[in-house]
């Protein structure tokens, strides 16, 4: 989460392709190596764009551009808690899930 609240986008690629005659469409996000906040619960974590670099990413115009922004997003821009083991559960359709503990 950002300690500013404010929503933030990820990196990711799509396609499209054919399964017969019907469109299939799929996602991926983009990971890169953990900051330091992240590292210490996975080694990985979604690339996240900086705001004044989404439609840079969106464009999609310039290779080495793209990847200048594959990297760790500032941590110092970051806080984390934990929350609840509610969330281990897919059927959990709660708020309370995103609740410190």
């Amino acid at each position: 989460m950002l300690k500013n609240n404010e929503l933030f986008a990820f990196a990711g690629i799509w396609d499209a392709w054919y399964d017969d005659t019907k469109p299939v469409y799929t996602f991926s996000i983009i990971t890169t190596p953990a900051n330091n906040l992240i590292n210490p619960i996975h080694s990985r974590m979604p690339v996240i764009l900086d705001r004044n670099d989404e439609k840079s990413w969106i464009n999609g115009k310039n290779i080495d551009e793209a990847f200048r922004l594959l990297k760790p997003f500032n941590h110092e821009l970051m806080k984390s808690y934990e929350i609840s083991t509610l969330n281990n559960n897919p059927s959990s359709d709660d708020a309370r899930v995103l609740n410190a503990v």
